[in-house]
């Protein structure tokens, strides 16, 4: 493949992830405030339901943006095989290898995203044990 395709394939790539990473908290966050808004007025098995759903539905986007990040993973390879073969001659080709090189926030990354995944899965029936007990008192 050419120095071009290549970095086509990689922007492609990154479009891709952005946009289910963004659909994705589109939902996370509307998954929340649904909960905020009828936790009275659901039983537990809706929020078991509910809860199933969402986590279904993160871990089909995780193994999405898995498989994205791997073919990410090698395209950045195929453009580091350019470069040490000297056919690499953008800055571009280069300035993109030096930024995933330094990549340092991957971690961060995972962390909020598990954050958020954990939030709106817990969010719903700590909401409704939080609704029970306050009226038992």
């Amino acid at each position: 493949m050419s120095e071009y395709e290549i970095m086509y394939l990689l922007s492609e790539t990154v479009n891709r992830i952005w946009t289910h990473v963004a659909f994705w908290f589109g939902v996370s966050f509307a998954y929340i405030g649904a909960s905020h808004l009828v936790f009275r007025e659901i039983g537990w098995l809706k929020i078991g339901g509910m809860t199933v759903l969402y986590a279904a539905f993160t871990w089909h986007i995780y193994g999405i943006m898995f498989a994205n990040a791997m073919l990410q993973n090698g395209f950045i390879s195929d453009l580091e095989n350019l470069r040490n073969s000297k056919k690499l001659i953008t800055n571009a080709a280069q300035v993109y290898l030096n930024i995933d090189a330094a990549r340092t926030d991957i971690w961060t990354q995972r962390i909020s995203l598990f954050g958020l995944a954990a939030t709106a899965i817990l969010y719903l029936p700590i909401s409704k044990l939080h609704d029970i007990r306050s009226n038992m008192k």
